[in-house]
C-alpha cells in the first residue's frame, strides 16, 4: 500500500466512523425521545467524537447525518420528513450550526495539539542532534562526511587534526587528494565499491599537506544514494609497533637457532677440516718424496693419491651440506616473507631440522600425520612457529625424567587446518592461562628466558588469520593448538 493510498483509507475510516456516532445518537434519541426533553443534546457527544477523530469534515458529517435522522426519527411523525414547523426548522437551524462550530473548534483543537507535537518532536530532535554532534566532535576516531563524487562535506575535530587541515580546506578538496600517488587507484576501487556492498572496511594511508603519511584503517558506510560516512583510525603507532614487535620476532627466532645452527654445522664442518688436514697431509708428503731423490713406488703414491681424492670427495659433501644449511637459515630469517599455498607436513618436516640440540636431550620428538588441508602461509614464518612451540615443550619437561613431545596435524575446526604441540612436562598454572602470550611474561626463572617466544607465536599466527590457544594441566602437561585458514576451494 502506497502512502497516498494509506491516507485515503483513513479518511474513509473516520467518515465511516463518523456515519455510525450519527445512527447510534439518533437510535439513543429516539429510544429516550419518552424521557429526555430536548433529545438533541445526544447527537452533540457524536459530533464532538467524529471532528475530534476525523477533522472537521466527518464533524459536518455527523452533524447533516443526525439533523436529517433527527427529522425522519424524532420529531413527530417518526419514520417519515415531514414539513417542519417554525419551532422545528428553528431547532434544527440551531442544531446545525453549533455542530459545525464545535466541528470548527474541534478541528482548531486537533490543528493546535497537532502543531505542539510537532514542536516537540522538532525539540526532541535538536536535542537528539545536539547529543550527537557532541558525540561526534568528542570521539577520538576521525570522522569524515563524503558525496558521491568523493566530495568532503563534513568532518569532526579529530578528521581534520589527522588531515591537518581545516573544515574550509577540506570542503575544497576530494578522498583522493589525501593520498599518496600510489594508492589512489586503490581508494578509487574501493570507494566505488562502498556503493554496490553498502560497508567496507580496509587499511589505508593518508597523505597530509604537510607531507607526512599516516596509516589508518577505514570503516565506510554508505548513507544513501549520495552519501557516505567514513570512520578513520590513526594505526600509526601500533603499525610502527608491528613492525618492533616482527624485528623482535626475528631477532628472538635467530636466537633459538643458533644452537641448532651450530649443532648442524659443526659435524660437516668439523669432518671437512679433518679431511683437508689429511688431504694436505698426504699431498705435502707424496709431493717431498716426488722431489727427491729416492726411487718411487708409482703404485703406492696413486693409491696415497686416490685416499687424497677421497678425502676432498667427503670434504666436498660436507661443504654441500653447510651451504645446503646456510641456503635454508636464510630462508627460515628472511623478513616480510611472501604467503603462498603449503602443507603443515613439509613445514613440519623442515622445522625439525633447527630443533636445538637440548630438545633432542629433555625430550623424545614424535610426529602424526593427520592429513590436514592446506593453507595459505609463510613457510618460514610458520616454521618458527613449530620450533618455538617445541622448544618450550622440550623446556617444559619434568627434570630428571625423559619426555615425549607429540606434533600432530590435521583438520581443525571448519575451514581450518589444525596444528597441536603436546608435551607431558610440568604444565602451566590456571592463574597463569590468560598471560602465557603476553610479551615478557615467563613463568621460568631469571636469565632462562625473555618471555617472548609464546608472544612472537602468537603474534604470526593471528597475522595469518589464526588461533593459537593452549590448554593445560599442572603436572601433566599441555597442549599448544594452532588453527590456520585452509585454501578456498577452487583458489
Amino acid at each position: 500500500m502506497t502512502p497516498g493510498s494509506a491516507v485515503r483509507s483513513r479518511g474513509l475510516f473516520h467518515y465511516a466512523v463518523a456515519v455510525v456516532l450519527a445512527a447510534l445518537a439518533t437510535a439513543l434519541k429516539v429510544a429516550l425521545a419518552a424521557y429526555v426533553i430536548p433529545t438533541f443534546i445526544l447527537a452533540y457527544p457524536a459530533v464532538l467524537a467524529a471532528a475530534a477523530l476525523g477533522g472537521i469534515g466527518p464533524g459536518i458529517l455527523a452533524t447533516v447525518l443526525s439533523a436529517f435522522m433527527a427529522w425522519y426519527w424524532v420529531f413527530p411523525s417518526p419514520g417519515d420528513f415531514h414539513w417542519l414547523t417554525i419551532q422545528e426548522a428553528s431547532a434544527l437551524a440551531l442544531f446545525l450550526v453549533m455542530g459545525v462550530l464545535m466541528s470548527w473548534m474541534a478541528e482548531r483543537l486537533r490543528r493546535s495539539q497537532g502543531r505542539v507535537d510537532r514542536l516537540e518532536q522538532a525539540r526532541a530532535l535538536e536535542v537528539a542532534e545536539a547529543k550527537f554532534r557532541t558525540y561526534v566532535e568528542s570521539a577520538p576516531d576521525a570522522l569524515f562526511v563524503e558525496d558521491a563524487h568523493g566530495r568532503f562535506l563534513d568532518a569532526n575535530p579529530a578528521g581534520l587534526d589527522l588531515l591537518g587541515v581545516d573544515i574550509d580546506t577540506l570542503k575544497s578538496r576530494t578522498v583522493t587528494d589525501f593520498v599518496p600517488q600510489e594508492d589512489r587507484d586503490l581508494v578509487r576501487r574501493k570507494f566505488e565499491a562502498l556503493f554496490g556492498v553498502g560497508q567496507i572496511d580496509y587499511d589505508r594511508r593518508f597523505l597530509r599537506p604537510d607531507g607526512k603519511v599516516i596509516h589508518a584503517h577505514v570503516r565506510a558506510v554508505k548513507l544513501g544514494a549520495d552519501r557516505v560516512m567514513a570512520y578513520c583510525r590513526d594505526v600509526t603507532e601500533q603499525r610502527v609497533l608491528r613492525e618492533q614487535l616482527a624485528t623482535v620476532s626475528r631477532l628472538a627466532a635467530m636466537g633459538t637457532l643458533v644452537a641448532g645452527v651450530a649443532h648442524e654445522v659443526n659435524n660437516p664442518l668439523a669432518a671437512t677440516l679433518a679431511d683437508l688436514e689429511l688431504a694436505s697431509s698426504v699431498v705435502k708428503e707424496v709431493r717431498g718424496r716426488i722431489r727427491g731423490s729416492d726411487p718411487l713406488d708409482r703404485e703406492a703414491e696413486a693409491h696415497l693419491l686416490d685416499e687424497v681424492g677421497e678425502e676432498l670427495a667427503d670434504a666436498q659433501e660436507g661443504a654441500r651440506r653447510i651451504n645446503s644449511i646456510v641456503k635454508e637459515l636464510k630462508v627460515f630469517a628472511r623478513p616480510d616473507q611472501g604467503r603462498e599455498p603449503l602443507r603443515l607436513a613439509d613445514v613440519v618436516k623442515k622445522a625439525m631440522v633447527w630443533l636445538p640440540a637440548t630438545v633432542g636431550q629433555a625430550a623424545t620428538v614424535r610426529v602424526e600425520d593427520g592429513g590436514a588441508p592446506a593453507t595459505v602461509a609463510s613457510f618460514g614464518q610458520i616454521e618458527q612457529v613449530v620450533v618455538h612451540l617445541v622448544a618450550n615443550a622440550a623446556n617444559a619437561t619434568k627434570p630428571g625424567k625423559p619426555g615425549a613431545i607429540l606434533i600432530r596435524f590435521g583438520p581443525g575446526s571448519p575451514g581450518r587446518a589444525r596444528l597441536e604441540v603436546v608435551d607431558q612436562g610440568t604444565g602451566i598454572a590456571p592463574e597463569f592461562l590468560d598471560r602465557i602470550f603476553d610479551p615478557f611474561f615467563t613463568t621460568r626463572d631469571v636469565g632462562q628466558g625473555m618471555g617472548l617466544g609464546l608472544s612472537i607465536c602468537h603474534a604470526i599466527v593471528t597475522s595469518h588469520g589464526g588461533t593459537l590457544t593452549v590448554e593445560s594441566q599442572v603436572g601433566k602437561g599441555s597442549t599448544f593448538r594452532v588453527e590456520l585458514p585452509e585454501v578456498p576451494e577452487g583458489a
